[in-house]
């Protein structure tokens, strides 16, 4: 018999987006007060990119990170949970930045990976990574505001290139997380 293993959901990411958006802002502090300030959103239109890298992508050594960035923060994080794909990293990255999205302000997520696209809006069936998928799918709903844009990957869009260089460096990196 075998055991299916059980990867991590991405909704335990939930707490390192969180960490990485309280941490991020200046270092002034405002009178009389420990807490940082914060930036301001932006009104109106948002971006936030992502991106999801695998080395050896479909064999036992394959290591995958993640990339996202969005005004006023960036992060990389590895891939948690033992089935490491560039498609599981492709779609732990979409649902981050739909988590990252403000829930009141009309953002565009733009990525290179057609398949994280299409399976979380529903264009394409899912045949594998069910758990993100799903979590992918529940995420989009509850982001009536969120759009996708897909760019061609390593052709010069800049954002594009920042978040594959955060899961590149996430891959490398003896943490799990940097956060910029």
């Amino acid at each position: 018999m075998v055991k299916r293993r059980r990867e991590k959901s991405p909704q335990h990411c939930h707490q390192v987006l969180i960490k990485c958006k309280k941490s991020q802002g200046s270092d002034k502090k405002s009178p009389g007060s420990d807490k940082i300030m914060q930036p301001k959103k932006p009104k109106g239109l948002n971006h936030i990119y992502s991106d999801g890298n695998c080395k050896e992508n479909g064999t036992d050594k394959a290591r995958a990170g993640v990339g996202v960035c969005g005004t006023g923060f960036a992060l990389g994080l590895k891939l948690p949970g033992v089935t490491q794909t560039n498609n599981r990293a492709e779609l732990l990255g979409l649902f981050l930045a739909m988590l990252a999205a403000d829930e009141k302000v009309e953002t565009t997520i733009v990525t290179d990976s057609t398949y994280a696209i299409k399976v979380t809006n529903g264009e394409w069936k899912a045949k594998s990574n069910f758990d993100l998928v799903e979590s992918c799918q529940a995420m989009y709903k509850r982001r009536p505001l969120v759009t996708f844009q897909w760019v061609k990957g390593h052709n010069g869009d800049e954002g594009n290139e920042q978040v594959d260089q955060l899961a590149n460096q996430a891959i490398l990196s003896p943490d799990p997380v940097t956060i910029l």
